[in-house]
C-alpha cells in the first residue's frame, strides 16, 4: 500500500484512539459531535497529501489521487468484535467528506 509513496496508513485508528476519546467524553473535554468535526477535518487533511511525480508519471496517472489505509473494527485477539463508537464516527466521516 505504501509502495512507491501513493499512502499512508495510520491503520486501527478507532482502536489505539479510542480510551482518549472515552476519557475526553467522561470529563467534559469533548462532545461527540466534537469528535465527529474532528474526523472529518482529518480525512479532508489525509486527501491533501501531494504526491510529486516526473513529467512522464503525471502523464501515465492522470487524476490519481492519493490516499489513506484506515481500518475499522474488526476483531481483537480473543476474535471477538472489535468496534466501538469510533469506528462508526469514522465511516461517517467518510460519508460526510465524500473523498
Amino acid at each position: 500500500m505504501e509502495g512507491n509513496a501513493p499512502s499512508y496508513s495510520p491503520c486501527r485508528m478507532d482502536q489505539y484512539l479510542y480510551p482518549f476519546y472515552e476519557k475526553d467524553i467522561a470529563v467534559g473535554d469533548l462532545t461527540k459531535e466534537q469528535a465527529q468535526e474532528l474526523f472529518d477535518c482529518l480525512w479532508i487533511k489525509f486527501s491533501e497529501n501531494a504526491w510529486l511525480l516526473s513529467t512522464d508519471a503525471v502523464r501515465y496517472f492522470t487524476g490519481y489521487q492519493s490516499f489513506q489505509q484506515v481500518n475499522v473494527g474488526g476483531v481483537n485477539s480473543r476474535g471477538e468484535d472489535a468496534s466501538n463508537e469510533l469506528s462508526y464516527m469514522m465511516l461517517q466521516a467518510s460519508i460526510d467528506v465524500r473523498l
